[in-house]
């Protein structure tokens, strides 16, 4: 699955089976939209290609 497809499907259940507020998702959609930015710039496309050494990198 694709960084995007992965994010839309993860913001997809926060709002429908969660519930959260449209804010806190739009808070979410920001985060992760900068976490895909860096992603991208370390050429890694899909989300089975995100591990714990990435994600500590970003943050």
């Amino acid at each position: 699955m694709g960084l995007d497809e992965a994010i839309d499907a993860y913001l997809d259940q926060l709002a429908t089976e969660r519930g959260l507020a449209r804010h806190t998702i739009d808070a979410y959609a920001r985060d992760l939209a900068a976490f895909a930015r860096f992603l991208v710039a370390r050429r890694v496309r899909k989300a089975s290609g995100v591990g714990t050494a990435l994600v500590r990198a970003h943050l």
